[in-house]
């Protein structure tokens, strides 16, 4: 069969449901009848994700100058945008700024293949709790860097901890991609030896402002009133 393309103007999500129909052993037992199916849900818009969605843990870059980086490669000619960073939800958080250097890379890890850094970012908690905080690609006189990517060319998206609290990142425990994952200390990069997925997603758009993920405000949590009756 010839590939499928998708040339959408708005975001297409494509479900896939898997079920059992040859059960053996426990599972002809008519209770797990209700749980025979599984649906996953994929979305085809201007972003890049290995992860679902949903973060089971988070992941640091532990230490000042430590950096993690993932891969990824465009498969047309495009042009990088900017990158989403899933910031785990904590009870402080909305209040916490960490610093961080955000970076994209070229072909490979090596410094001279570096093309952007943004030194001194501020990752800041502002969504839900599997939102996205999403990095334009701008330099410190806020001017777009564009970075232009061939076919089949490979590029390398992440961060670099900078002084302050080391600042978490989602983690999806669902898929592994360990070895599309890097963790850089001076000079030296390894391949990641944890299993999961970063949840760091590029957005590729031929548009400047390109679309975002459009995620709901989280709520004002208030704190419980309990009333007893009767007082004796």
């Amino acid at each position: 069969n010839s590939p499928a393309t998708f040339q959408a103007t708005e975001k297409t999500t494509l479900e896939t449901t898997y079920q059992i129909i040859n059960p053996s052993g426990f599972q002809t037992n008519p209770i797990y009848e209700p749980n025979d199916t599984v649906r996953r849900q994929t979305v085809l818009h201007n972003y890049f994700a290995y992860d679902d969605g949903t973060a089971e843990t988070r992941v640091i870059a532990q230490g000042v100058g430590t950096k993690i980086a993932v891969e990824y490669t465009s498969f047309i000619r495009d042009t990088l945008q900017g990158i989403y960073f899933h910031l785990p939800y904590f009870r402080a958080q909305p209040q916490r700024g960490d610093f961080v250097n955000v970076k994209v890379w070229l072909d490979s890890l090596s410094d001279d293949r570096e093309v952007f850094s943004r030194d001194l970012h501020r990752l800041q908690f502002r969504w839900g709790h599997n939102g996205f905080y999403f990095v334009d690609l701008v330099d410190f006189s806020n001017n777009k860097v564009l970075v232009f990517l061939n076919p089949g060319q490979k590029f390398y998206v992440g961060w670099q901890q900078s002084f302050g609290p080391e600042v978490p990142v989602g983690f999806d425990r669902s898929a592994d991609n360990s070895h599309r994952t890097f963790v850089g200390v001076g000079n030296q990069w390894t391949p990641s030896d944890v299993a999961g997925t970063v949840m760091i997603r590029p957005v590729l758009s031929p548009d400047t402002m390109p679309d975002l993920i459009a995620v709901l405000p989280l709520p004002v949590v208030t704190e419980p009133q309990l009333n007893l009756y009767p007082n004796p």
